[in-house]
């Protein structure tokens, strides 16, 4: 578990901050005065500066904010609540209802959370060819929609957890789907690159992109540029024939994650748009992330 908090040393004594970095700071002082002073709370002095600055919040979720602004304390608090703020607006009631409508539902949802990838991440499939003209009109709700729906697959795994995805992003067409053109979503690729890289930073493991033709070299191009260059070392794209339905390279692919893993019929065609909901259900609010009582 060392891992989520960070070592500061490979010849430092393991702190009670690295070994139980799911907790917040108030339980995290509980444990260290538990276990005595052989063991010291924080081996880093940043670490615990910016624990101390939002001692509600679990240490695991403050260092990925670290982690994204280089350890600055000033830059990473400032991002973190920049952050609370966008999880105020994006959690309000009525705001879920207008993410849910946009995300749509059943086959024709644009997000959708899936069973783990080969390396124990969570794994999120973003079909790119679902999204539509209408929602194109404001890339910036959008954008934010799709934020909605990884926050809500966040919540689902649990707090005790890696707080890591393999995002899948298929982008042949299939039939019923709008199948838009790759140019047209670039507004959108731009919005997501900002919105991602502001509020959830450090969650993806992989970003795996397939078939890759020889057009999205030209939108790689072009997105790249707005991806900071951690995060473009995280994309794979995985080559395979660009026809409709196709399945991406089997032997390519299940270095990834197993087909098995995947929903029947995740790539084939959609049932026309009279029909592709699925009953309605009730909406589960994702939940603010809050302190971890003792």
């Amino acid at each position: 578990m060392s891992y989520f908090w960070g070592k500061d040393s490979k010849k430092t004594k393991p702190s009670v901050a690295e070994l139980f970095p799911y907790f917040n700071l108030r339980v995290t002082r509980l444990v260290g005065d538990f276990l005595g002073e052989d063991m010291k709370t924080f081996n880093s002095e940043v670490k615990e500066k910016m624990a101390a600055r939002f001692p509600e919040e679990r240490l695991v979720t403050l260092n990925r904010f670290l982690v994204a602004r280089d350890c600055d304390l000033k830059k990473a608090s400032h991002m973190y609540s920049k952050h609370r703020e966008f999880l105020d607006m994006l959690l309000k009631k009525e705001n879920i209802e207008k993410w849910e409508k946009i995300l749509g539902r059943g086959p024709r949802r644009l997000v959708q959370h899936v069973r783990n990838a080969k390396n124990g991440t969570g794994c999120i499939a973003f079909h790119l060819c679902l999204v539509t003209e209408k929602s194109l009109e404001n890339p910036g709700d959008l954008a934010i929609a799709i934020a909605y729906g990884i926050q809500k697959a966040m919540d689902l795994t649990g707090p005790f957890w890696k707080p890591r995805f393999t995002v899948l992003a298929p982008t042949n067409g299939r039939d019923n789907a709008p199948n838009l053109k790759a140019r047209a979503l670039v507004p959108l690729l731009k919005s997501l690159c900002s919105v991602l890289g502001n509020n959830y930073p450090e969650i993806a493991e992989k970003i795996v992109v397939f078939p890759f033709p020889w057009i999205g070299r030209m939108l790689w191009s072009v997105v790249s540029l707005f991806i900071d260059p951690k995060t473009r070392g995280k994309v794979k794209f995985l080559g395979g024939t660009e026809r409709r339905h196709a399945k991406p390279d089997r032997k390519l692919f299940e270095q990834y994650i197993s087909e098995k893993n995947l929903p029947e019929g995740w790539l084939g065609p959609l049932p026309k748009e009279s029909s592709s909901f699925l009953p309605s259900t009730e909406i589960t609010t994702p939940k603010t992330p809050a302190s971890v009582k003792a």
